[in-house]
């Protein structure tokens, strides 16, 4: 390439349609600079149908400056026409954010473009494909093409494309742990329209409890974002939003358990307070945990002796109440456990 350019072209020409190496040209065309000839002959390999699709992963490993925004986004495009392409371009194009990932505004708008298109034809239901890496390169790609105004309708069909999806029970929360978060926060009112705000919140709410606390989607989204989603429809959006959030933390200081700040911002702004109080209590109830139920019971308690003070007279009752009831199911837990201990001992014996 560098002391016989002519010969070099000629080679790389004759290699696309080779019998033997043709399926493997773009290792080739990747190892000198790739330049417009360079570009043309990709395009040609792609046609030409002899390339394996995969080879075209060199593009991401060894990818070139050279190769700039609107060069790549046709290859792209061209890339997903093919059978097993769409996983090429993902590689790709992660490659590409992962370069840029601190100059996430310089992509160009063809790129973005490829990046939705990439999106939208990634099939999320097929889980023999879905793995962690995969789960975090879609949120990359999510993040240079999904988001601010532009991005909403592409941010609304791939939200509405992964709800499908949880309803038919092809995925799961637990699939696209990155990609939920990094939705919930590039467009936070779409995602709360679709996974919270729909009439099948029950079992919205059921998922995304699930999910491991750390990536809870709707914790992803800032305070105040929250309570102005809630503020379009008070007397249904509190109470809608309250059992898809984690609503208790522990105390940096005493690993108590403590109720989140927004758990009292919606108890304060809440229209209807006996509507928000029964997603409150589900919360109370884990649905999995280690060790002893009725201690892991027991650590809530303090949920409900911190609200013995409120202001509003019907949540200090009902906090009352749910201490007395979790009490009594602490008792009842703590006489299982013994009688299962007992049973043990006498088979043992």
């Amino acid at each position: 390439a560098n002391h016989d350019p002519v010969f070099y072209n000629a080679v790389l020409d004759n290699l696309i349609e080779d019998e033997l190496l043709g399926p493997w040209f773009p290792n080739f065309q990747t190892t000198s600079i790739v330049d417009a000839r360079g570009i043309e002959r990709l395009h040609q390999a792609l046609d030409s149908g002899k390339s394996h699709i995969n080879s075209f992963n060199s593009l991401a490993w060894s990818l070139r400056e050279e190769i700039d925004d609107d060069n790549l986004a046709p290859l792209l495009q061209k890339i997903l026409t093919k059978e097993g392409g769409i996983l090429v371009a993902i590689e790709i194009l992660n490659m590409r954010v992962h370069r840029s990932k601190n100059e996430l505004s310089t992509f160009s708008p063809s790129l973005v473009v490829a990046a939705r298109e990439v999106m939208l034809k990634y099939p999320y239901d097929e889980r023999q494909n879905q793995n962690d890496r995969l789960d975090y390169e879609l949120a990359q790609i999510a993040q240079i093409c999904l988001i601010g105004a532009n991005g909403t309708e592409h941010a609304k069909k791939i939200c509405q494309i992964l709800t499908n999806g949880l309803h038919q029970y092809k995925i799961s929360t637990f699939d696209y742990p990155e990609l939920f978060k990094c939705l919930a926060q590039i467009q936070p009112f779409i995602f709360l329209d679709i996974f919270v705000g729909s009439e099948e919140t029950d079992f919205h709410r059921m998922e995304f409890d699930d999910v491991d606390r750390d990536y809870n989607p709707i914790n992803q989204i800032l305070e105040n974002v929250l309570i102005d989603w809630c503020e379009q429809d008070p007397k249904a959006r509190y109470a809608q939003l309250v059992p898809s959030l984690l609503t208790y933390s522990r105390s940096q200081e005493t690993d108590d358990l403590q109720w989140k700040p927004i758990v009292y911002s919606i108890l304060k702004k809440s229209p209807d307070v006996q509507a928000i109080l029964p997603g409150l209590e589900r919360k109370i109830y884990p649905m999995s945990w280690s060790g002893s139920y009725a201690d892991t019971l027991e650590r809530r308690l303090i949920l409900f002796t911190s609200l013995y003070d409120h202001p509003n007279p019907v949540i200090r009752e009902w906090a009352n109440e749910q201490y007395t009831q979790l009490q009594r199911r602490i008792k009842k837990e703590r006489e299982h456990d013994l009688r299962e201990n007992q049973a043990r001992f006498e088979r043992f014996e």
